[in-house]
């Protein structure tokens, strides 16, 4: 049997993701008594994209897709149907690297080092709150239409990655999703066993942080180096583009703290007046990418949730609701709630 032809390989493109999870949406399709040839066209995608798993596919074409699918099936939740059919080793060597590391906790610290490479629409964010592990998923991306089945589909997939390493029975103590509470939620609390809470902050899956810590039963240590070795070879230059490092940093922001210079250069481990002269030598500055990344996770939250504004305010860093009535005024022209007004309720299903 011939190779399926391969029509777009690795390294991942910015913007683009792995096809590996999205195996099974012509499956799926076919399930729920849609011919997917008659979606791909609709969506000018080649159904041959989907007959490899190294073959990638950009976010804006994943959302038109999930868009197309959820019209055409009547199914709200077509994205977590996708997390179900995607276990971690559909994330290729990084699913590997993954499974096999002898904590969690590094676990979760490669997968966030080496996201790229199956994931560059997106940053991955591991922090500890308390006694309470976040593990969050966060497009780079704005605009997207459907990114709620985005979210829904990559927290699923979270899901699948905890199991592989703490055993089938795992469940986490509570999830969130960054867009408006779907009309059927039985499917999502069926899923996490658990009901998720929606118009949150961020997506994500929250945890006892002491289970980072425990030896895990599939630790192969020959395994792990080699997906290493293997990551090592096609990845990208670990120095890495400092424009993007910083913007994905600051798309996991959660505080004030969080959006500063000297928490950025620490997390990068580089000096604050570095980063300063090395971004102001690509023709930007860090005041620059912050309000970028800060607009684009304003216009998600104003558009895919129902947040109150002095909430998405807080979320962002701002001291109050008037100073990001201000920034939004400055970067839009118009203020955050003339802009929620005016946007149509493309992923906020009616109750």
């Amino acid at each position: 049997m011939t190779e399926p032809r391969r029509i777009r390989r690795n390294p991942v493109g910015k913007g683009s993701v792995r096809v590996g999870p999205l195996m099974a949406v012509p499956q799926l399709l076919a399930q729920l008594g849609v011919d997917p040839e008659e979606v791909f066209r609709a969506c000018a995608i080649a159904p041959s994209l989907f007959e490899y798993s190294e073959n990638t596919i950009s976010f804006p074409e994943v959302s038109r897709l999930l868009q197309v699918a959820v019209e055409r099936t009547g199914c709200e939740h077509f994205g977590l149907l996708i997390a179900q059919h995607a276990p971690p080793q559909s994330m290729g060597a990084v699913g590997y690297l993954v499974l096999s590391s002898p904590n969690a906790h590094i676990a979760l610290e490669k997968l966030i080092a080496h996201l790229n490479m199956q994931d560059r629409g997106a940053v991955v964010a591991l922090r500890i709150e308390g006694n309470a592990a976040i593990f969050s998923y966060s497009l780079l991306l704005a605009g997207l239409n459907r990114a709620d089945q985005i979210y829904a589909g990559s927290i699923g997939i979270g899901r699948n990655l905890m199991r592989g390493l703490w055993g089938p029975h795992w469940r986490p103590d509570a999830v969130t999703f960054s867009f408006a509470r779907p009309r059927h939620i039985d499917v999502y609390r069926q899923y996490f066993g658990v009901t998720p809470r929606f118009d949150a902050p961020e997506s994500a899956l929250i945890f006892p942080a002491v289970l980072l810590e425990r030896q895990l039963p599939g630790a192969d240590p020959f395994l792990h180096r080699l997906m290493a070795e293997r990551i090592a070879e096609v990845s990208r230059p670990a120095a890495g583009d400092l424009v993007d490092d910083v913007r994905e940093l600051l798309r996991t922001g959660n505080s004030v703290s969080d959006y500063s210079l000297p928490a950025i250069a620490s997390r990068l481990g580089m000096a604050e007046r570095t980063i300063k002269r090395q971004l102001a030598a690509n023709g930007t500055s860090f005041r620059v990418i912050r309000d970028d990344a800060r607009y684009d996770v304003s216009r998600e939250l104003l558009e895919g949730t129902k947040m109150p504004i002095s909430d998405i305010a807080s979320v962002l860093g701002y001291a109050s609701t008037a100073a990001f009535t201000r920034a939004f005024e400055r970067w839009s022209g118009i203020t955050p709630l003339k802009w929620r007004a005016g946007r149509p309720a493309l992923r906020i299903p009616s109750r």
